[in-house]
């Protein structure tokens, strides 16, 4: 049966920026599927495997070292059960500040690291979003339609070619959609080699196109990834709000 969970945008940017997207997703599917306390057994590895893709049971005991190494999964030297720490401890351990989640669908682990990257831009538009809001004083909260490759590259700690590969994983994905967009420039389009050759960085995104010269702006994107706080207070309700 299918089920949702809440994985903090936190959680997901550590897992693209250290590079620990697959040992995320085994912690977050053992979470999953058992109780916060289990003995490992080979059902157990196998299920991991299949969800996971794991293709041999060495990167599933590879995977489960690191988490027992950070102390994400603890053991009872007695009875050798294994203990699953719970999200408001990792978020302690790790200093996680924000309490956004994504709403993550657990049929669609194959696809997580995707899932991060999505939920990590949708993140950032809303968070432009409401600094705008703020800085302008409207009544009104209204996402951006864009995240730069740079800005995604900034708040990941990784190079911006990184950062263009896990977009396109979010698209191909279907967590995101983009749609390019380009701006006419009164331009004569003779003059077009000589801006490409001679005007450096702010002339990189001028594009020739329909005997015009065209300056691309950042990709627009939507987002089908829902964002929800964690920890509210009690009896108050949680919004859905698409990005």
């Amino acid at each position: 049966m299918e089920k949702q969970i809440l994985i903090p945008v936190e959680l997901c940017k550590f897992a693209l920026s250290q590079k620990k997207s697959r040992e995320v997703a085994l912690w977050l599917f053992l979470k999953r599927v058992t109780s916060g306390h289990f003995l490992l057994d080979n059902e157990l590895i196998k299920t991991s495997c299949e969800t996971l893709n794991y293709k041999t049971k060495k990167t599933f005991r590879k995977h489960l070292n690191w988490l027992k190494r950070k102390k994400w999964i603890t053991i009872n030297g007695k009875t050798g059960s294994h203990r699953i720490i719970s999200m408001d401890q990792l978020s302690r351990k790790y200093s996680f500040v924000s309490r956004s989640c994504g709403i993550f669908n657990t049929a669609e682990f194959q696809t997580i690291r995707a899932f991060f990257v999505g939920t990590v831009i949708t993140y950032l538009k809303r968070t432009r979003g409401h600094s705008a809001q703020r800085k302008h004083g409207a009544r009104k909260y209204c996402p951006y339609s864009f995240v730069t490759n740079d800005r995604l590259a900034n708040f990941l700690g990784v190079p911006r070619s990184t950062a263009i590969r896990f977009k396109k994983q979010a698209v191909a994905a279907g967590y995101i959609q983009t749609k390019h967009h380009f701006e006419k420039l009164l331009l004569p389009v003779s003059d077009y080699n000589f801006y490409k050759v001679y005007g450096k960085k702010e002339t990189n995104n001028f594009r020739c196109r329909r005997d015009a010269i065209w300056e691309q702006k950042p990709d627009k994107i939507s987002s089908n990834i829902l964002l929800r706080r964690r920890g509210t207070h009690k009896g108050k309700k949680w919004t859905q709000k698409k990005a």
